[in-house]
């Protein structure tokens, strides 16, 4: 696994094995099928060190947005871009908005935002 890390955003390659996305299926009673659901990419986001600093961390997901350009492949590689886009302080909550892009071949197939928040105790 191949790593890149700037202040705010890290690459890395990824993929979906056969067993982890036939895992996921089963979960929801679904017949498997070759085509990884996009929400399975939230798999993906402890395998980034910059999503590591949070892991000990009380977070709570409160949106999420899906631009899907075309379908994700089991058992291919592709070069994952995970961007640190805000950190906000509000009151007592912090609130942080990330996303996750994948490509493959320079061609844009997934990004996922999703904003999580963190009450200050």
């Amino acid at each position: 696994m191949q790593h890149y890390l700037l202040d705010s955003n890290q690459r890395l390659n990824v993929s979906f094995s056969k067993d982890s996305v036939a895992a996921y299926y089963h979960c929801f009673n679904q017949p498997y099928s070759k085509e990884v659901p996009p929400l399975m990419c939230a798999s993906l986001w402890s395998k980034f060190d910059l999503f590591k600093k949070y892991a000990n961390s009380e977070l709570i997901l409160t949106k999420s947005a899906i631009n899907q350009t075309q379908k994700i492949a089991v058992d291919t590689i592709y070069v994952g871009h995970l961007e640190d886009i805000e950190c906000r302080q509000i009151r007592n909550i912090t609130r942080y908005t990330m996303a996750l892009t994948l490509t493959k071949n320079d061609q844009h197939v997934i990004t996922v935002t999703q904003t999580f928040i963190k009450a200050m105790k």
